[in-house]
């Protein structure tokens, strides 16, 4: 029951976060990272979209996606993180191929529940 509560003030937490934020839906949290030189890689891209990039744990996460529209949100994170921190795509990419296909996907609550998406828009590198 704990873990439930706890899942639960995550999404309340996100909610408030985009309620006095709602330009985070398309722009980084820290300003510093609005003018980051992401890579624009449409192979890597999609290598990563169909769970063919090489990495077993972030493959296993896209396709989980692509087969059930659900996928746990500590794959989320994995898969977040390679794909901003590893590929160097734009976070962006990868909310807009999740919320394309995840059951659970709404407009007002973005990818930002699982993550800090790997903290790709709190930490520079």
């Amino acid at each position: 029951m704990r873990t439930y509560l706890n899942e639960l003030l995550w999404r309340e937490f996100a909610h408030h976060v985009l309620w006095e934020g709602p330009e985070l839906v398309s722009q980084p949290f820290r300003a510093v990272w609005r003018s980051f030189p992401w890579r624009h890689d449409d192979a890597d891209l999609q290598a990563w979209q169909m769970g063919r990039t090489g990495y077993p744990v972030v493959d296993a996460a896209a396709q989980e996606l692509l087969a059930t529209g659900f996928v746990h949100n500590r794959a989320r994170m994995v898969a977040a993180s390679f794909l901003t921190k590893h590929l160097m795509l734009d976070w962006r990419l990868g909310e807009a191929h999740y919320r394309r296909l995840l059951v659970e996907s709404s407009r007002d609550l973005p990818q930002r529940t699982e993550p800090s998406q790997a903290d790709e828009h709190s930490q520079p590198r």
